[in-house]
């Protein structure tokens, strides 16, 4: 074989090794081998590990994005509820102050009959439809009502 030369152009010499030191260098290159392996080992597994995490922080990030729209579009859900609880509210109170004129223009009119004594069929005729009048807009408040709980149920608490 030819002879390594080194960085000067010289002849290297071949390093004469007893049978004891190359059963070292055997020992010692072979612990290497397995840290080496077991490095690779060790990395391959975390590697693994975060990639692992990885996809479950990108599972939590599309759930938490789902979550923030389902978000949005519960509170505008709320704040059209809300409008639309104030408006019927308004509408209750309007129609609770007609009923309560209703009733108390139906009871004067109702004592006004019969306190003349002279109450006449017709007179009881027109009694009954003041009172069927106020009943009708007695029911038009339950029913807003109900309209108004079916809006917000858990109101009724």
């Amino acid at each position: 074989g030819q002879q390594q030369t080194g960085a000067d152009g010289k002849p290297k010499r071949r390093r004469i090794r007893s049978e004891q030191q190359q059963e070292q260098n055997k020992q010692a290159q072979q612990r290497y081998r397995e840290r080496k392996k077991l490095k690779a080992s060790t990395m391959e597994s975390t590697v693994e590990q975060l990639s692992r995490q990885v996809e479950e922080l990108k599972r939590y990030k599309a759930e938490n994005e789902g979550l923030q729209e389902k978000k949005t579009r519960l509170e505008s859900e709320l704040l059209e509820k809300e409008a639309r609880i104030q408006s019927l509210n308004e509408e209750l109170e309007q129609q609770s102050k007609h009923v309560s004129h209703s009733a108390g223009k139906a009871t004067d009119e109702a004592q006004s009959m019969m306190s003349d004594g002279n109450t006449t069929t017709e007179d009881y005729k027109i009694m009954w439809h003041t009172k069927a009048r106020a009943l009708c807009v007695s029911s038009l408040l339950f029913i807003s009502i109900i309209k108004l709980y079916q809006t917000k149920p858990w109101s009724i608490c």
